[in-house]
């Protein structure tokens, strides 16, 4: 929440960005394993940093909504933390939830909502404001639903209808609009488990045994395909596939139990899609990469790092694909099998190929640096799909991708809370926010958009809360020169205009 002249923590901010940075730092930890106890006290120190970002992080969201919190409330405040009007679904934890039955919105029409066998009730927030918020209300009455999205081994809401292979538990089937995105020639399918050892060929890699496909959730508003096996080097393998009532995307979320390793290995799920002649976008810091076309020469391809989204479309029909959790991707195969530094090696590759197939490489212990000499325990993977029959869309695709890493809000609020619509942007749907950072003293913000344009957009900034006294355009530092604005902002194609906002 944002509330005029209300000083911003700023130093426990800079703190928990600080524990990321230290924590993603490069340090060497088992370049010789026998160099006890210094490699594990490297390790302590470094999963500490991590530790107390994410404890840093939560906090300051817990700290945020205590002005608006109540924990014995029937009112759930649904936040929107992205700068569009935006929905999705919405899960309301077990304890808060246990004595209600089902939701109203603010006009008292009931919701459609779902009990999940985690005891969560879940519902479908709509039109929740652009950074702002909208209040439901939990009620005892119970209500009567039909409907189920999950028979079988099949998901279907009429938008987009999953198959799992019982044998593998792989989606081998994903339709929208009667077209087949999963390219049936392909070595892997959807979500394609895949275990290779150190150095070897894609050819040779493992994957599922013993699938067993069972249904986890099954309502008309839910449902979620839950696939267990074994896997080598895994204890097991479990992999969730849900589909929601009304909306086109697919999320997954994998958890690999692995074994304590020390041999190199490496864990990768394929994703193989029925789309010909594809031209791959890469969402990267600060811009949009198309994969060969704006590489470097001498840049990786084996191995390819990004932020939240990826694209792979033609003129007809693409996928936006979403990694939560690992960052590091491989087009066309399993291609980051290279140990060492392989200097000249013939495994590099030189220009990628188009290609509609993607690898998430999730895991691996290739490295003498960052990581541990083995990897163990539960670790969970997430994916997010949306297939679309339409040709390449940079604002659709950028607005999938943040809102899977930004998910609405959900928290239990005081009856006399109301909050006031504070600001949002009108003109074009490819310019978003992706910095509002209040200072020190709460009397002036920093304000970044970001253009996903291939061309120049105006936008014009409302503030229907309060208009600001000035707005300049920020030019790094240098205070002699000021331009001002007023509403309208012209953003730079592909580029970034940042305002500082003064109350």
């Amino acid at each position: 929440m944002i509330t005029f002249l209300q000083a911003a923590p700023r130093s426990d901010f800079d703190e928990a960005w600080r524990n990321v940075i230290m924590g993603t730092e490069h340090t060497w930890c088992y370049m010789d394993p026998s160099k006890q106890p210094i490699t594990n006290d490297i390790l302590k120190v470094k999963f500490g940093f991590f530790q107390q970002a994410e404890d840093r992080s939560k906090s300051l969201l817990t700290s945020t909504l205590l002005s608006a919190a109540d924990s014995s409330s029937s009112i759930v405040g649904v936040f929107n933390t992205l700068s569009w009007v935006r929905s999705g679904l919405v899960s309301v934890s077990a304890g808060q939830s246990k004595l209600f039955s089902s939701i109203c919105d603010e006009k008292g029409k009931t919701i459609l909502s779902q009990r999940l066998s985690t005891g969560e009730l879940v519902f479908n927030a709509t039109d929740i404001p652009a950074l702002g918020s909208k209040n439901y209300f939990l009620k005892k009455k119970k209500i009567r639903t039909t409907g189920q999205l999950a028979q079988g081994n099949t998901l279907d809401n009429v938008i987009v209808r999953i198959t799992i292979d019982p044998q593998t538990g792989d989606i081998s089937s994903l339709t929208n609009e009667a077209y087949e995105f999963v390219d049936h020639q392909a070595t892997s399918a959807l979500n394609s488990f895949r275990y290779l050892h150190g150095d070897d060929s894609p050819d040779k890699a493992s994957g599922t045994r013993n699938a067993k496909v069972s249904i986890k959730e099954n309502g008309p508003l839910v449902a979620t395909l839950l696939v267990e096996s074994d896997a080598e080097g895994c204890n097991s393998l479990s992999r969730e596939i849900t589909i929601i009532a009304g909306q086109p995307q697919i999320e997954i979320k994998n958890i690999v139990d692995k074994q304590a390793v020390l041999k190199k290995e490496g864990i990768h799920f394929g994703f193989a899609f029925n789309i010909p002649g594809p031209t791959t976008r890469v969402d990267i810091p600060w811009g949009i990469m198309e994969l060969e076309k704006d590489q470097l020469s001498a840049a990786n391809r084996n191995w390819i790092a990004f932020q939240r989204w990826l694209d792979i479309s033609n003129s007809e029909r693409g996928i936006t694909w979403c990694s939560l959790d690992a960052p590091v991707f491989e087009t066309g195969d399993m291609t980051a099998n290279i140990l060492g530094a392989a200097t000249n090696s013939p495994k590099w590759i030189r220009k990628i190929q188009p290609s509609a197939t993607v690898y998430s490489w999730a895991l691996n212990n290739h490295w003498h640096t960052n990581f541990p000499f083995s990897q163990e325990g539960k670790i969970q993977f997430r994916y997010r799909i949306l297939p679309h029959n339409t040709k390449y869309d940079a604002a659709s695709a950028n607005r999938f991708g943040l809102e899977q890493a930004q998910p609405l809000i959900a928290a239990s609020i005081k009856p006399d809370f109301k909050e006031k619509p504070f600001f949002d942007i009108k003109g074009s749907s490819d310019v978003i926010v992706s910095i509002f950072k209040t200072n020190n003293d709460g009397k002036a913000l920093q304000l970044r958009l970001r253009s996903v344009s291939i061309k120049d957009e105006k936008v014009k900034l409302n503030w229907p809360g309060r208009k600001p006294l000035s707005m300049f355009i920020s030019n790094s530092g240098d205070e002699s020169v000021k331009e001002k604005v007023q509403e309208d902002v012209l953003v730079p194609a592909m580029g970034f205009v940042t305002l500082d906002v003064v109350w």
